[in-house]
């Protein structure tokens, strides 16, 4: 694949063959250096990069002012990797991401080239690229000046080469091949001393004499109007047609007409920054204000706000760049405004403009992400909204008081709220288009006062007005929280949304929406599959907390209280210092959750009393807090109960009410009634609204009033809680009113085995207990071991399919007598710890079905998945990511598909496995070699290589190997075999 060059447009140059062979270096050495002045020729030179068309890439980059930070930097090597090699990733650029495009391209090598790297101040990204590029990674650095990290290690690891200044100057022969292609006098070129700019200035008629004449010749033909106009020009860095008629009065075509060394990127011109030396006294200071700020205009309309702050900081204009953050910031959800972005502006910012209102706003955003109920972050958004008040600026008054309203309103403050919403409604009459934010106002005091009634029909309100995308998530979010808050879960499912951590801008809570839906769906496993983990990156403290305190409430459901105290934990950290009464309530109705996990009913209930002293319960906040989990209340406080059955709840709490009045009837007073009556819950939605123990306990309640939902329920809760679920059936084993049903359910519900059990069949079949091999003599008969590897292939079958295959030659009745004693064996065996009568877990019978259920460890589907998801990886740019499961699928491979046995139906899947293998050898020794780790790709060729001697690829990338251990008389053997087999 072709490179792509710097864009720097020239008559053609003259070839430097001696420079050219010095850069051929750049795919074998970690770092190449280009340092020269101005007009040295640096960036002509690595615009002569040879094209490459075989597998070793080359991706440039011209630094610019736009990649002052170490992020904005990586993001534009991103961009640059994805343009060359034609990928396309959609995670935000990082160096991780920038290190998995490369390992990607191995066994090829990417060579990093970046220009003008002077113009970057923070070289942090750089010193992190050299120590995290895999070894097929490497980058050329042109620059006006030796870069400021050590390079010291890398040259006396012969992993440095330089071109310097002298190299750079043209030799003699070179000056004359110059002359030549250019046709004209050698003598004319001979007073710029080599210089390539100068060179190409005399070729094109300056009198060039010296460095020290340039100023003088080089503009001596220009008239002083254009040379005041290319200042301009060259002060804001070049631009666009607009830019420039807009800095200078000239189009493009009428200001740099045949002007050399002149660079265009698209319809983008810029200077060689030789001009800007040169022409540098032409204007004064203040024409530089005028066309930094005329530039910042353009950018400005562009939202191009980096490149407009810049430009006014540049000349000192505060106000300019000010006026720009908050533009930015008004428009910010709009266009992915990131808290990056806001530091990056704060630390550019003098400190005696610390009190400016725009500043307030930037810091009040900034405290908002690390603790949004802090008092700091109350009182700089206040102090911006009073700011710009004061300014009569009621735009960005209204982007102040809507930050502050949403600090109100997850501090549970309705009166703040409806104080800061009555300023906003006066300015709403003077600016329309914030009437559609009102609606937020209403809603989020009405979240605040535990009203989803009214913030549903508030959201709605706007439901079909077009939004900037962090408004338009935060109104379904609002929509869906306040269906599932008023009973209507599958409502709330069909708007709430779903991708929110690639949104550009975060919206605090909506992480966890679409779970929570599916939650109180009654879909509690695919709820949890779905949920953002507590430890998620790049988290703000609000969301940190609400993702903790959510994965805390489901653990506590499905009784795992350990993991549940663990999330409980993280959202105290993120709560801060001084939660408010509303996260302090939302903490302490975890605890009480932690406690019925535990089966600690009694100090659960104590919590409980507790919580409504703080908040007695009445329609508002405190009722809404307890709405989807009412059981809790109800059980635990007797107090509440007529609260609740006279309460007007939506159908899925009203569901969760009948539920769990029924189960009380039946535990405190032994009527059984309500539970002979119910309309029994689905097993999912059931156990959303009873923790883990009540609900095995409703399970056996009912039993005992005669529904046999109740077995289907305790089948459910064993299969998807496991152990919780399980040990809460054994305590009620001894329970002299519902112990029979108890052991009963045991009986007949099948549950997962203590024990770790593993099939083993690449290799030799085998059944792996505990980590031992199992020592049952029946896995000594043929007919199990078949049996086990038929199933791990085919795991959803038929009787009468194993009995045929299994014994073809016999007739089918006595084939499945014989299959149902072979069935028996292989229960024993893989289930060594199950009592006589006990339900089979691993493998059961429906009728004529025979199912092989996924509890059990079978490292043929491991090693299958662990394939599937590298080249997952690697399709989505992720070879970082596949190496491991590469590497993991392999160390499953013992040998053949059931090595010890004898099938013909075997030999197909045998060859396939086979293939598979080998491949994933080669591709994980490719890599290997790439993160510098060749000891291990030899290991993993050798392997390959034993299985099918005759892959080229293999071979190849062992030669890479030994090549890279430095064992080089092996690699050239191994390349020159490979040449003698295939020929010339």
């Amino acid at each position: 694949m072709d490179s792509a060059g710097p864009g720097v447009v020239q008559r053609k140059p003259i070839e430097r063959p001696r420079l050219q062979t010095a850069l051929a270096e750049r795919h074998r050495r970690r770092l190449g250096l280009v340092i020269g002045g101005g007009g040295a020729g640096k960036s002509t030179l690595l615009a002569q990069l040879m094209r490459t068309a075989g597998i070793n890439v080359d991706v440039f980059h011209t630094c610019t002012s736009a990649d002052a930070s170490a992020d904005r930097l990586i993001a534009s090597l991103v961009d640059a990797v994805h343009e060359v090699l034609g990928s396309h990733d959609p995670r935000p650029a990082s160096i991780d991401n920038l290190v998995d495009l490369v390992l990607a391209h191995s066994p090829g090598h990417v060579c990093l080239v970046l220009d003008d790297l002077h113009t970057v101040e923070d070289t942090t990204a750089i010193e992190q690229l050299l120590t995290s590029l895999p070894t097929n990674g490497h980058l050329l650095l042109s620059s006006r000046r030796r870069p400021k990290f050590d390079i010291a290690r890398l040259d006396a690891a012969g992993q440095l080469f330089e071109i310097e200044q002298d190299d750079l100057l043209l030799t003699r022969e070179e000056l004359i091949d110059f002359a030549n292609s250019r046709g004209v006098d050698i003598a004319q070129l001979e007073a710029a001393e080599g210089w390539p700019a100068f060179v190409e200035l005399a070729a094109s008629g300056s009198a060039v004499r010296s460095l020290r004449y340039l100023e003088q010749e080089a503009l001596r033909e220009i008239a002083p109007d254009r040379r005041r106009a290319l200042a301009q020009f060259a002060f804001v860095r070049g631009g666009d047609d607009e830019i420039a008629t807009a800095v200078t009065g000239l189009r493009l075509d009428e200001l740099l007409g045949d002007l050399p060394l002149v660079g265009w990127e698209g319809d983008r011109a810029r200077l060689h920054d030789l001009w800007g030396d040169v022409l540098w006294h032409e204007i004064d200071n203040s024409t530089r204000v005028q066309a930094a700020l005329a530039a910042a205009e353009i950018c400005r309309s562009r939202n191009q706000h980096d490149a407009a702050i810049d430009l006014a900081a540049s000349v000192g204009c505060w106000d300019d760049a000010l006026a720009t953050m908050s533009t930015a910031i008004a428009q910010g959800v709009d266009g992915g405004l990131r808290p990056g972005q806001l530091h990056r502006w704060r630390k550019l910012i003098p400190g005696h403009l610390g009190d400016h209102p725009t500043v307030n706003l930037i810091d009040g955003i900034a405290a908002r992400e690390s603790d949004p109920t802090s008092a700091r972050t109350w009182r700089s958004l206040e102090s911006a909204a009073a700011g710009f008040r004061a300014e009569n600026d009621s735009e960005l008054e209204l982007v102040a008081l809507l930050q502050l309203g949403y600090v109100a309103r997850i501090g549970g403050d309705p009166q703040r709220v409806d104080e800061i919403m009555t300023r906003v409604r006066e300015l709403a009459d003077r600016h329309p288009s914030a009437r559609p934010f009102l609606a937020f106002g209403d809603a989020w005091a009405a979240l605040a006062r535990g009203n989803p009634a009214a913030q549903l029909v508030a959201m709605q309100s706007i439901a079909e007005i077009e939004l900037p995308e962090v408004w338009r998530i935060t109104r379904d979010h609002l929509i869906a929280h306040a269906l599932f808050g008023l009973g209507r879960p599958r409502d709330g499912l069909a708007v709430a949304p779903r991708d929110v951590a690639s949104a550009r801008v975060p919206v605090p809570g909506a992480l966890v929406t679409y779970p929570q839906c599916l939650w109180h769906s009654g879909r509690p496993v695919e709820a949890r599959s779905v949920s953002p983990p507590s430890d998620a990156p790049d988290l703000g403290a609000r969301d940190l907390f609400i993702v903790a305190a959510w994965n805390s409430l489901t653990a506590a459901y499905a009784g795992d209280a350990s993991a549940s105290r663990e999330h409980l934990a993280i959202a105290r950290t993120a709560a801060g210092e001084s939660p408010s009464a509303l996260i302090s309530l939302q903490l302490l109705g975890l605890e009480v959750l932690v406690a019925v996990a535990e089966r600690r009913d009694d100090d659960a209930a104590g919590l409980m009393r507790s919580l409504f002293e703080r908040a007695p319960l009445a329609p508002g906040i405190a009722e809404q807090t307890m709405r989807n989990n009412l059981a809790l209340a109800y059980a635990l406080d007797p107090g509440c109960r007529q609260y609740w059955d006279r309460a007007d709840l939506g159908p899925s709490i009203a569901e969760a009410r009948d539920a769990i009045r029924a189960l009380t009837a039946a535990r405190e007073d032994d009527d059984l009634r309500s539970l002979r009556s119910l309309r029994w819950p689905e097993p999912g939605y059931l156990a959303t609204v009873l923790p883990c123990p009540w609900a095995i306990e409703f399970a056996l309640r009912g039993l005992a009033a005669g529904r046999q939902e109740g077995r289907r329920l305790a089948s459910w809760l064993c299969e998807h809680w496991g152990d919780p679920a399980r040990l809460a059936l054994r305590a009620w084993t001894d329970d002299a009113s519902l112990g029979a049903v108890a052991r009963d359910v045991l009986s007949s519900t099948p549950t997962p085995p203590s024990a770790d059990v593993e099939l083993r069949v690449l290799g030799r079949a085998e059944v792996i207990v505990d980590g031992r091999t199992s020592d049952d003599p029946d896995m000594r008969r043929e007919r199990v071991r078949s049996l086990l590897v038929s199933l791990a292939l085919n795991p959803r079958t038929t009787r009468e399919r194993l009995a045929g295959q299994l014994w073809p030659d016999l007739e089918q009745d006595k084939a499945l007598r014989n299959l149902r004693t072979t069935l028996n064996y292989v229960h024993r065996i893989v289930e060594p710890g199950r009592s006589p009568g006990d339900a089979p877990w691993f493998i059961r019978s429906d009728g004529a079905s025979i199912t092989l259920t996924g509890g059990l460890s079978i490292d043929l589907w491991r090693f299958r998945e662990l394939l599937d998801g590298a080249d997952s990886a690697e399709r989505a740019g992720r070879p970082l990511q596949a190496l491991p499961l590469l590497v993991s699928a392999t160390r499953l491979w013992q040998g053949d598909l059931a090595d010890d046995l004898d099938h013909h139906w075997l030999d197909l899947e045998r060859i396939h496995l086979r293939s598979r293998f080998v491949r994933a050898c080669c591709r994980a020794a490719e890599l290997s070699v790439a993160v510098g780790d060749p000891g291990s790709a030899a290991d993993l060729a050798r392997r390959a290589l034993a299985v099918d001697p005759w892959s080229r690829p293999t071979h190849l990338v062992l030669a890479d190997a030994y090549q890279s251990l430095g064992d080089t008389t092996s690699a050239a053997a191994i390349r020159d075999r490979l040449h003698k087999v295939e020929g010339p």
